[in-house]
């Protein structure tokens, strides 16, 4: 199975647990639920539970089919001259390093969505945490910003690497 089949069918998997999480929690939810934190985890916003869950489903789907679908789709059907990658030219010199490109800017859009959705599974394990305190499965605002933030920069690093050329031409496949 190729990187592209794998980061898909984990990004989806993991909106589909985003929707499954809420599907098995929101009857047991108050009316009026906590969706927002200040900086020391402490609520400070409110919202209609069922006003949550049409706008957590709709961002939830939305970065989904842009990440998995959309960018990937629409990447292949950018004019070269509009696409912003390093070692571009290196990448469009021959048909098979542009799809090799192009696959790995596929894979990356997936990665993103994977870190997104377990950045969607996070908040919503927070909301669920401040509205039933005695939850077993606690998440600390502090550890949840150390997350973001590490992830976020181990990604960058690891995007720049993947769309780095090969060192020698003859490794290529």
């Amino acid at each position: 199975m190729t990187a592209k089949r794998v980061t898909f069918w984990i990004s989806t998997g993991l909106m589909t647990a985003c929707f499954l999480y809420m599907a098995l929690t929101y009857s047991a939810l108050p009316e009026t639920i906590v969706v927002h934190f200040d900086a020391r985890g402490q609520p400070d916003g409110w919202s209609d539970k069922s006003a949550f869950f049409v706008q957590y489903s709709l961002i939830v789907l939305g970065i989904n089919l842009l990440m998995v679908g959309l960018l990937p789709f629409l990447i292949r059907r950018v004019p070269e001259s509009m696409v912003n990658l390093p070692q571009k030219e290196y990448w469009f010199s021959a048909p098979q390093r542009k799809e090799r490109i192009y696959n790995r800017l596929a894979v990356m859009f997936h990665a993103i969505g994977i870190h997104t959705n377990l950045i969607f599974l996070v908040c919503y394990q927070m909301i669920i945490q401040a509205s039933f305190p005695e939850v077993a499965f606690q998440i600390h605002v502090g550890g949840f910003l150390v997350l973001v933030v590490v992830t976020s920069l181990m990604g960058t690093v690891v995007f720049l690497l993947f769309l780095s050329p090969p060192k020698e031409e003859g490794t290529e496949q």
